[in-house]
């Protein structure tokens, strides 16, 4: 049975089916998928990521999940690191006017290069990675004695680049989300371990009667040279259209951030903060339902059967409560805080660690063994997101050529020279501040045993707190048994 079901789910001949690696990577990634989508998607998911209490009733828990929300950690530093990154415009450093203008409008949508940058690269950070495809319009064309035609209301012409100027062709980038990339397959071209057949899905909007559009199912099979296009209709893939793109390649790109386990399948590089904004989103709806419950006023009533009115007791505005027992009691009970407290400094802890793992990405040669490992390293080396910017700049030159192979562009008409060799230039100066915030940070991770003291003066001498000059091995020896003012001329030789 077993056999037949995998042989069912995986057939070779449905243009659909994903591929095993596509359904694994999938699963790994429903919590960074949930918490993209903040409190209503956390609270959607409901018993996956909010465990239900064995006496709690389903009525208490879902009140109390009503009581929960997120704070979003997760979701606000991918954007604060990309929009470090991105605090720059993108330097456009070609000189060649038909690829100066293909920036401006990068996505045929409106957008320049920086917006969908942006977007490309604040993706990669929180998936592992993130594709963009170069696209080129969908017409109707013939490969005909290695020359490529297009049928216009002329009849069938000769498509020379004149001629796709005239019609307004041009390469354009789409972002595509690791998500609907549901197959992919390599092989060796010239010794190079080369992509060979990609499956992209997604959705399209068609027109459904005079007014309206309805989305259907669309997957693109692209490989080196060629592509067709499948749209579903009543469950299944109908071919709609196929042809060449003039390439010896797949036009699409991958940056990655985290690091590679088979294919396209990759480590989420911030699952380490995932799982404390999971950890967050658990203890603070346990502290809201806590607070609920403490807010509630309890009564502890003794020998007050003489109050008592079909078995009820009345307190409110205009009412008494007596009994004629000499012996008879009526307090309130209230909790003594501590728990309270105690999840409240929870809670803040949490916090901490989560705000110091975001600073670490800017940091040198950071850990990824647990979300608590050591936040700085006193080494020179680049940081994780300078890193990540580095790598970026590289395959955004690489889109760019593509898009001149489209063109027929030889990339020496680029303009690119040895002394400027990029196209374009991606900011990679990451200010390691990390916002207004970081010596804060660094004094609530050091005080909670995150950091050392050395490292500590490392990251405020970074940071200009301390002056260029403090040499911080005397001021460790001077203060070993001692309080100090870490800002003082005094510590400085």
């Amino acid at each position: 049975m077993a056999t037949e079901l995998k042989d069912k789910l995986f057939a070779d001949d449905d243009i659909s089916t994903p591929c095993p690696d596509y359904l694994y990577y999938l699963q790994e990634r429903k919590l960074i998928d949930t918490l993209m989508g903040g409190t209503k998607a956390m609270r959607k998911a409901g018993l996956t990521y909010l465990p239900q209490e064995e006496a709690e009733s389903d009525i208490a828990y879902q009140n109390r999940i009503q009581r929960s929300f997120l704070l979003n950690i997760y979701k606000r530093t991918v954007k604060k690191l990309s929009g470090i990154v991105f605090s720059k415009p993108i330097i456009i450093n070609t000189k060649d006017k038909d690829i100066r203008e293909l920036l401006f409008d990068f996505d045929l949508e409106g957008n320049n290069i920086n917006v969908v940058s942006f977007r490309f690269f604040a993706d990669a950070i929180s998936s592992g990675v993130s594709h963009i495809l170069v696209d080129y319009p969908d017409i109707n064309i013939i490969n005909k004695d290695g020359q490529v035609f297009v049928y216009t209301e002329n009849g069938m012409e000769l498509l020379s680049k004149k001629k796709e100027k005239q019609m307004g062709l041009r390469p354009f980038c789409t972002q595509i989300s690791a998500k609907n990339i549901i197959g992919w397959k390599y092989g060796t071209v010239n010794g190079v371990k080369k992509l060979i057949n990609v499956r992209i899905k997604d959705q399209i909007a068609v027109p459904s009667g005079k007014y309206n559009e309805e989305l259907k199912n669309r997957i693109r099979v692209l490989s080196p040279g060629a592509y067709e296009t499948y749209i579903e209709n009543e469950n299944k893939y109908e071919l709609t259209s196929a042809g060449i793109t003039g390439l010896d390649y797949i036009p699409l790109f991958s940056f990655f951030t985290g690091e590679e386990r088979r294919g396209l399948v990759v480590d989420f590089p911030l699952e380490d903060l995932a799982y404390l904004n999971l950890e967050h989103w658990q203890s603070s709806s346990d502290q809201r339902n806590i607070l609920h419950y403490a807010r509630l006023i309890t009564f502890l009533g003794k020998l007050l059967d003489d109050a008592l009115e079909d078995k009820k007791i009345v307190i409110g505005a205009n009412q008494i409560v007596h009994t004629s027992d000499s012996a008879g009691d009526l307090k309130v009970v209230e909790s003594s805080g501590q728990a309270i407290e105690s999840g409240a400094e929870d809670l803040r802890q949490i916090e901490k660690q989560m705000l110091a793992f975001g600073l670490s990405l800017m940091d040198n040669k950071v850990s990824r063994e647990t979300a608590t490992s050591r936040l700085l390293d006193s080494m020179e080396a680049n940081s994780t997101l300078k890193n990540w910017a580095l790598n970026f700049n590289d395959v955004l030159n690489n889109i760019i050529e593509c898009m001149a192979d489209y063109l027929g562009k030889e990339k020496k008409s680029l303009n690119a020279t040895e002394d400027i060799p990029n196209y374009v230039t991606v900011n990679s100066d990451i200010n390691p501040s990390f916002g207004a915030d970081s010596s804060s940070i660094l004094l609530a991770s050091f005080k909670d045993g995150v950091i050392d003291k050395e490292n500590l003066l490392i990251e405020f001498k970074r940071r200009g707190i301390l002056r260029e000059e403090a040499d911080i091995d005397y001021i460790l020896k001077e203060t070993k048994d001692k309080e100090i003012d870490l800002t003082s001329d005094a510590v400085i030789p």
